[in-house]
């Protein structure tokens, strides 16, 4: 299993009122033995979004893309709205 993640946080970004972020996240799975035909799956996401109201509530929106035995390519997409209070 490999992993290579990263996180890029943005304050007032172009003199935005808000701060805004970025994340990328790979994932490599080399398998002993082939299932279904495939010895390795692989899992990409990246985010981007930002934090309002003194980052109580946070606005992302999520790519996702994987290649696996069990689903041959995976393409998904995810808004968010995460609120803390």
């Amino acid at each position: 299993l490999y992993r290579v993640w990263g996180y890029f946080s943005w304050v007032n970004p172009f003199g935005a009122e808000h701060a805004a972020f970025v994340s990328c996240d790979a994932i490599y799975q080399d398998y002993d033995a082939e299932v279904f035909g495939k010895d390795h799956a692989m899992n990409y996401s990246f985010s981007a979004g930002m934090h309002l109201f003194d980052e109580r509530m946070e606005l992302r929106l999520t790519g996702l893309y994987s290649q696996d035995p069990y689903f041959d390519e995976n393409i998904e997409g995810l808004f968010s709205c995460i609120y803390r209070y």
